[in-house]
């Protein structure tokens, strides 16, 4: 009988949270300690609950924030503190504890939303909700982290990780997470090269004889939002991960003139040296 029940709960939780899907009209907006977040996308409203991206939020808490795209899981990591939420789950895994929560974590334009109430108070936060101006609010006195110290603890910026996504997204599409590792490596061994400029929006959008990256010149590449994996690549990219040593040119068919320096081909790209 009691398994009957719970059969019915859960099959009613899914039927709210399948049927009701609404997006708000005015923007709701998040602030972390009196900070405004810059959030790259919409937040949402589903069935009174707010959803935030992922990404925005925890790092905005001084979170790491990883994601595993074969599984569809997010992992939010603050200190020693842990939480995996799965796409389209009620479950969330909390330190090794699995609990149970009243809204489902969703992709939206391949962007992971997660309830924010949930992940602020399991990470230690307290939240309170402005519904006349449409804000919610995370606070604590503890373990908070600035936008700065963390650009600093990771010796990369924001605006690093959104550009080396962008360019990873629009050269990569939807192929695999080594694909797109090796791009943002491209990317990076191109800063650290005396031939190219030394920053990554500079290289970007180099045009030396030829355009470099032509979808970077293109006007939709400004407005451009990464998909999860492409952010994913680029951040392990930044903090590290290579797996194409110190190649500085790909291309989808053979240099005729740089046989001897080619060092791996991925998903029928040709990465050189």
């Amino acid at each position: 009988m009691k398994k009957s029940i719970s059969l019915v709960v859960i099959f009613i939780m899914v039927l709210s949270a399948s049927c009701v899907f609404a997006e708000v009209d005015d923007s709701v907006s998040v602030r972390v300690n009196d900070e405004l977040i810059e959030s790259t996308d919409k937040n949402y409203i589903v069935n009174d609950r707010v959803f935030v991206l992922a990404r925005d939020v925890a790092e905005s808490l001084g979170a790491i924030v990883e994601w595993q795209n074969a599984t569809r899981e997010v992992t939010i990591r603050l200190d020693n503190q842990i939480i995996t939420f799965n796409i389209d789950s009620f479950t969330a895994d909390v330190d090794g504890e699995i609990k149970v929560m009243d809204a489902m974590p969703f992709l939206k334009n391949e962007r992971t939303y997660v309830p924010v109430r949930f992940l602020s108070e399991n990470l230690g936060f307290s939240v309170q909700w402005d519904g006349i101006n449409r804000i919610v609010d995370i606070s604590s006195d503890e373990n908070l982290v600035s936008r700065s110290d963390l650009d600093v603890q990771h010796s990369y910026t924001k605006e690093d990780l959104l550009w080396l996504s962008r360019i990873v997204q629009v050269e990569t599409g939807g192929s695999t997470i080594d694909m797109k590792l090796a791009v943002a490596n491209v990317v990076l061994n191109r800063v650290e090269s005396n031939i190219f400029p030394n920053s990554i929006h500079d290289v970007i959008f180099e045009i030396d004889v030829y355009i470099q990256f032509p979808p970077a010149h293109r006007e939709s590449f400004l407005t451009l939002i990464p998909s999860e994996l492409s952010i994913e690549a680029a951040r392990r990219a930044l903090e590290g991960e290579n797996n194409i040593s110190d190649c500085l040119y790909f291309n989808n068919s053979p240099f005729k003139t740089k046989t001897d320096d080619l060092y791996k081909i991925i998903d029928g790209e040709y990465f050189y040296h």
